[in-house]
C-alpha cells in the first residue's frame, strides 16, 4: 500500500521511454556493431542521470535474456527420419501444398507436406521425411526466411514424405479452426476470406490476392488485428455483457478476459498484444488511481513483450506497430491542434514514420498512397470491419453483403494498377535510414511545438531527392554474380550509373529492383534454356530494356521482336556501352547442343579481365582454344554450366589461368552441382560458389578490386 501512495505522487515511468531506447540501441548494435559505442555512452548517462537504477538494473537483465536468446541452438537431431509431432497451425498454400506449425521434443518446427492434408490441429502423426534448414537471405535486402523462422525460435523445416495418425489432443489453437470451419460454411467466398484475415489473423492460399493488393498501395499494416480492432471489439463485448451484469468492473474485467483468451486463440499477433496490453494497463491504473500517461503505457508493454521472446524486436510486425504507436503519442495529440482531421493525420503519420521500413520490403514506393490511404482507411474504418463482426453475428446476410468485401477488392486492384507516382528507390541501407529518421523527428517535433521551419521540410524532399539518385554518386564498378538458386545471372552496374548490363536472368527481380535498377541497357542471353532465362518475360515487363543479345544460332520464336532491339551475335562481335568494351568470343560454330552455342564474353574493367561463358561444353572449349588461345588469360572466370563436369576441362583452365573462378549453383540442388571432378580441377584456383556464398560482389574503384559476399 506505501507503493501505492507513493506512485500516486508521480508518474509511474520514472522516463521509462529512455530506458526502452537503450534496448532498441542494444538490438541495433548486434546487427550495426558501431553502434556500440553509442549504447555504451548513453548507458553511462543512463546511470548518472536518472535516479531509478532499478529500472536501469531491470534493462540489464532484458538484455541479458536477450543475448541468450539469440544465442541458442535447438537439440533436434535433423538425422532423424521418424518423428512424432503434435500439429499447433496448419497453412494451405495450395491443393497438394501445406505448411504446418509442429511441437517435436518440446520445440517447434515447420512441416512442409506436399500431399493432400486431412488432418486437424491438435492430431499427434508419425511422420517419415528429413529435416533441412531453412533458406538463408540470399542478398541485402532479400527476405531473410531463416532469421523469420528463427526470430519464433523455429530452427528446422521437415518435409514430409509420408503420414501416420497416431490420435488427438485438445490444443488451444484448434478453437480457431473450429469456428473458421463453421464460417466457412455458411458465408461467401469473399465474406470468409475478409473474416478469416480480420477476426482469424490467419493467411492461406485464398487471403494472398488480398494481401498482395494492399502490399502494393501500402496499407497492408490496416489488415494487421491492432488498437482499432481491438478497441472495437471491446466496447462490443462491453455492450453486451451490460446487458447481462450490472456491475462495471465485472462487465470490464470479464470483457478483458474474452479478449485475452481471442487473442491467445488466434495466435497473439504482436500488434494484437500490444493494443490488448495497452487496453489491459490503461484499465488497471485507472483503477489504481495511479498517474500515468500514454507513453508510459507502451513503455511498459515494449519490455512485457521483448521479455516474452526478446527477438521479436527484430520482427517487422513489432517494429511497425511500436514505431507508429511511439509517434503517434509523442506528436500526434500537438500536431491535432493543427485542425488536420485524424482520419487524415494518424494515415499520414503513419505513412511518413513507416517510409524507409516499407520500401525494404517493396523497394519502391508510390506515392499516391499518401492520398488514397486515408480514403480506404474510412472505408475500412466505417464499412468493411463492421461488417466483419455483423457477419460474424448474423452469416445468414453473407450472399448480400458479400460484394462489399468485392468493391473493396476491386477499387485496391484499380488504385495499385496506377503506377504514375510508384517510385524505385532500391534497398535503403542502416545508416541511410538513421539519417532520414533523425531528421523527420526534428520535423516532427518542431510541427508539434507549432514551431514549423520550412528548412526541415526542404531538407527532407532533398534527402529523398539524393536517395533516388544515390547510383549516379556512386564511383565503384560492381559485378554481381546473383545468388538465382539452381539457375544464372549477373549483373554489371558501371560506376556514376554510366551502364548497366544483365547476363542471363533467372529468379533475379527482386534483386535488381533492390539495386534500383529501372533501366538495363544491354540484357545478354547467353541461351535459350530455362535456367538462364526463365525470368525473361519478368524482365521485360518489370524494366526498360534497351537492347537485347542472343546467340545468331540460337532461337527465341515465342518473342515479339519488333517492339525490342535485337541484335544477334557470333564470335568476333564486340559490344559498347561508353567505354567498356564487351568482346564475343563465343559461339563459333553452330551445335546441336544448345549448350555450345552459348554466348562467351570477355571485357576488361580497369585493368581486371572477366570471362563469361554461359552453359559451354567440351566442344566450344575446343573450338575457343583453337581460336584464341592464350587471348582466353582472364582474372575472373564464371565457370561454365554451373560446375558441371562436361566443362571446365583441364586443358581450357590451363590457358585460362584465373586467379578467381565463380560458379552459380544452387544449394543442395538435384544434379549435384557442381560435380567432384570440376571442384577438383579448380582446387588450384580461388573459388566462390552462390550456393555457399550467396551473391557474390566484385567491385572495383580505381584499379582496386575488392570481393564481397553476402554471407
Amino acid at each position: 500500500m506505501q507503493t501505492l501512495k507513493q506512485l500516486n505522487k508521480k508518474h509511474i515511468y520514472d522516463r521509462l521511454h529512455l530506458y526502452v531506447f537503450l534496448i532498441v540501441l542494444v538490438a541495433i548494435s548486434f546487427k550495426v556493431k558501431y553502434f556500440f559505442i553509442f549504447t555504451i555512452i548513453y548507458s553511462l548517462f543512463l546511470v548518472i542521470k536518472m535516479s531509478n537504477k532499478y529500472i536501469f538494473f531491470l534493462v540489464i537483465l532484458i538484455i541479458s535474456l536477450y543475448f541468450f536468446s539469440i544465442n541458442k541452438k535447438s537439440k533436434i537431431d535433423i538425422s532423424i527420419t521418424d518423428i512424432d509431432v503434435k500439429i499447433l497451425e496448419i497453412e494451405k498454400k495450395d491443393d497438394n501444398f501445406y505448411v504446418l506449425k509442429g511441437k517435436y521434443q518440446k520445440e517447434i518446427i515447420l512441416i512442409y507436406i506436399y500431399q493432400n492434408f486431412n488432418y486437424e490441429v491438435g492430431d499427434i502423426l508419425q511422420m517419415k521425411g528429413n529435416f533441412t534448414s531453412p533458406s538463408e537471405q540470399k542478398f541485402q535486402g532479400a527476405f531473410d526466411y531463416k532469421a523469420y523462422l528463427n526470430n519464433d525460435n523455429i530452427y528446422y523445416i521437415f518435409k514430409c514424405k509420408s503420414i501416420n495418425y497416431l490420435k488427438s489432443e485438445f490444443t488451444l489453437n484448434k478453437i480457431k479452426y473450429i469456428v473458421m470451419k463453421f464460417y466457412q460454411n455458411r458465408l461467401e467466398e469473399n465474406s470468409f476470406k475478409y473474416i478469416k484475415l480480420l477476426v482469424f489473423s490467419y493467411s492461406d492460399s485464398a487471403t494472398v490476392d488480398t494481401t498482395n493488393y494492399a502490399k502494393e498501395l501500402y496499407i497492408l499494416h490496416i489488415f494487421a488485428i491492432s488498437g482499432f480492432h481491438i478497441l472495437y471489439l471491446h466496447k462490443i463485448f462491453k455492450y453486451i455483457l451490460s446487458k447481462i451484469f450490472y456491475k462495471d468492473d465485472l462487465i470490464s474485467f470479464l470483457s478483458l478476459f474474452v479478449i485475452a483468451l481471442y487473442i491467445i486463440i488466434i495466435g497473439s499477433p504482436i500488434s494484437a498484444m500490444r493494443a490488448f496490453l495497452m487496453l489491459f494497463l490503461n484499465n488497471l491504473f485507472k483503477k489504481l488511481d495511479l498517474k500515468y500517461t500514454k507513453l508510459d503505457i507502451i513503455s511498459i508493454v515494449f519490455i512485457l513483450i521483448i521479455i516474452i521472446n526478446p527477438k521479436n524486436i527484430y520482427k517487422s510486425s513489432f517494429q511497425f506497430s511500436f514505431i507508429i504507436s511511439y509517434m503517434l503519442i509523442i506528436f500526434s495529440g500537438n500536431i491535432k491542434k493543427s485542425k488536420i482531421s485524424n482520419n487524415l493525420l494518424v494515415p499520414l503519420l503513419s505513412c511518413l514514420i513507416t517510409f524507409p521500413l516499407t520500401i525494404n520490403q517493396n523497394f519502391s514506393y508510390n506515392f499516391l498512397s499518401l492520398i488514397i490511404s486515408p480514403f480506404l482507411l474510412i472505408i475500412f474504418t466505417y464499412l468493411i470491419l463492421p461488417i466483419c463482426y455483423i457477419l460474424m453475428l448474423f452469416p445468414f446476410l453473407s450472399p448480400i453483403l458479400d460484394f462489399v468485401f468485392l468493391f473493396y477488392d476491386q477499387l485496391m486492384i484499380a488504385l495499385g494498377n496506377i503506377e504514375i507516382l510508384n517510385v524505385n528507390f532500391g534497398y535503403i541501407s542502416f545508416n541511410y535510414i538513421f539519417i532520414y529518421y533523425i531528421i523527420t523527428f526534428i520535423l516532427l517535433f518542431q510541427l508539434s511545438k507549432n514551431r514549423f521551419k520550412k528548412r526541415w521540410f526542404f531538407l527532407l524532399i532533398f534527402y529523398l531527392i539524393f536517395l533516388l539518385n544515390i547510383n549516379y554518386l556512386d564511383p565503384i564498378s560492381h559485378i554481381y554474380f546473383i545468388d538465382v538458386g539452381q539457375g544464372d545471372s549477373t549483373l554489371i552496374k558501371l560506376a556514376h550509373n554510366k551502364g548497366t548490363i544483365l547476363i542471363d536472368t533467372y529468379n533475379n527481380i527482386e534483386f535488381l529492383k533492390s539495386k534500383k535498377i529501372d533501366t538495363i541497357d544491354y540484357l545478354i542471353l547467353t541461351h535459350s534454356h530455362d535456367d538462364h532465362i526463365g525470368s525473361l518475360n519478368e524482365i521485360l515487363h518489370n524494366f526498360n530494356v534497351k537492347n537485347i543479345i542472343i546467340s545468331k544460332f540460337d532461337h527465341y520464336d515465342y518473342l515479339n521482336k519488333e517492339y525490342y532491339n535485337f541484335q544477334t551475335v557470333v564470335s568476333g562481335d564486340s559490344i559498347y556501352i561508353n567505354s567498356l568494351k564487351i568482346e564475343v568470343l563465343g559461339p563459333i560454330n553452330e551445335n546441336k547442343n544448345i549448350n555450345n552455342i552459348s554466348i562467351v564474353l570477355r571485357f576488361e574493367l580497369e585493368n581486371y579481365i572477366f570471362l563469361f561463358t554461359g552453359d559451354m561444353e567440351a566442344d566450344e572449349e575446343k573450338e575457343l582454344i583453337s581460336k584464341y588461345n592464350e587471348y582466353l588469360k582472364s582474372d575472373f572466370l564464371k565457370v561454365s554450366h554451373h560446375g558441371s563436369n562436361t566443362s571446365s576441362s583441364n586443358l581450357f583452365l590451363n590457358n585460362v589461368k584465373p586467379d578467381y573462378a565463380i560458379i552459380s549453383v544452387g544449394l543442395n540442388n538435384s544434379y549435384n552441382l557442381p560435380s567432384i571432378e570440376t571442384i577438383d580441377r579448380l582446387k588450384k584456383y580461388k573459388v566462390y560458389m552462390t550456393s555457399l556464398n550467396k551473391t557474390i560482389i566484385i567491385s572495383i574503384w580505381k584499379n582496386e578490386l575488392y570481393i564481397s559476399t553476402k554471407k
